[in-house]
């Protein structure tokens, strides 16, 4: 890579957006970025040395990161599908022969960090009854949920289901008489609401309606020293009332996912161009290029190496992993979107370094 996009791509992740929003923030988006990012580093290394410390150390950064942040569960397939397509980028000039085994380098490394992942996940199934990661995630796509169907459709849920999934519609019409005397605002028909407003309420409603809805009727009920632990109870009964709702009205999920995504690019691309640094960057970038496109007329290519190439490849797989993954079950809020584009600032400023003049043919 070219030392001026090299030294790009290093300030434009040391000053990205997460870092500048949360310096003084107490929670684990910060370390969770760094860690992420550091695996990708250490994947890059890897996916060009096949040293086997590298193997190691990428493992162990991604078991890491996930377990600091399981947003970052998308680190599993992602490092298979990096791995699939890493030795084409970073092939040399001519070489077209590149093995499976070659290929099959991330998924052997997606591999074992999943069998991690499932050995702790096995744990939990063993000591507290739950096949799970945490007890937790349910919470955050309830409140996208609740704000796809009217209060009406909620109450018709709580009946229909009273015999087939009693907690989950017991959870369901609680909810509903919940939201009839609170400010929040509900769809009135079909059509849903706007993706802002849903992402406004989402945690209010996680955690002023559902989770603690859920809560008082897990404490409601008789005390059971054989129960699996209160916490996990609350988190099962959100996760029924959530399929409820998806069994009955998946196209209001598909409709919200859609909508997320495309929240997703403008917000992230408004974080970025909002950014002091990178705004006044593009600026003086742009004002440079087009003094330089009439000063000196002449045809231009895009020089980029294959290390550069395979660096584009993973940055920009990266944020869509990311964001698609977390869109799931949360809103593209820029604490999860900034961080899943911590490269892309890097690889708009050191493409547009890599352009030169095409050399003129001597008469």
């Amino acid at each position: 890579v070219p030392g001026g996009a090299a030294l790009v791509a290093a300030l434009s992740v040391l000053l990205g957006c997460t870092f500048s929003d949360h310096v003084h923030t107490v929670s684990t988006d910060s370390i969770a970025l760094s860690l992420g990012v550091m695996t990708v580093v250490s994947w890059l290394w890897y996916s060009r040395t096949e040293f086997k410390r590298a193997f190691l150390v990428t493992v162990v950064l991604a078991v890491t990161t996930i377990f600091v942040r399981p947003a970052y569960l998308f680190l599993i397939p992602w490092l298979a599908l990096a791995g699939w397509f890493s030795p084409w980028l970073n092939a040399s000039k001519g070489e077209h022969r590149i093995s499976l085994r070659q290929r099959l380098r991330g998924g052997w490394m997606a591999g074992v960090i999943a069998l991690v992942v499932l050995c702790w996940m096995g744990s939990r199934l063993v000591v507290v009854g739950e096949f799970g990661l945490l007890p937790f995630g349910h919470q955050n796509l309830s409140g996208i949920l609740v704000q796809t169907v009217t209060q009406d459709e909620l109450l018709e849920l709580a009946e229909s289901a009273s015999d087939s999934h009693p907690e989950a519609a017991q959870l369901a019409g609680a909810v509903a008489l919940q939201l009839q005397w609170m400010d929040f605002e509900t769809p009135s028909d079909s059509s849903g609401l706007p993706t802002m407003t849903m992402e406004s309420q989402w945690d209010d409603l996680n955690y002023r309606v559902v989770w603690p809805t859920a809560k008082k009727l897990i404490e409601g009920k008789e005390n059971d020293s054989s129960r699996t632990p209160a916490a996990i109870d609350e988190h099962r009964m959100i996760g029924g009332l959530n399929r409820m709702i998806v069994a009955r009205y998946p196209q209001r999920y598909l409709r919200w996912l859609a909508l997320a995504a495309r929240r997703a690019v403008w917000g992230t691309a408004a974080d970025i161009l909002m950014h002091p640094v990178f705004l006044l960057t593009f600026v003086v970038g742009l004002l440079w290029w087009l003094v330089k496109l009439v000063a000196a007329p002449a045809r231009y290519r895009l020089a980029m190496g294959a290390g550069w190439r395979a660096f584009c490849w993973i940055g920009m797989t990266y944020w869509i992993a990311k964001v698609g993954f977390v869109i799931l079950s949360s809103p593209p809020l820029g604490r999860f979107a900034d961080a899943a584009a911590v490269f892309l600032p890097a690889i708009v400023i050191g493409t547009l370094l890599q352009i030169e003049r095409e050399p003129q043919a001597q008469p």
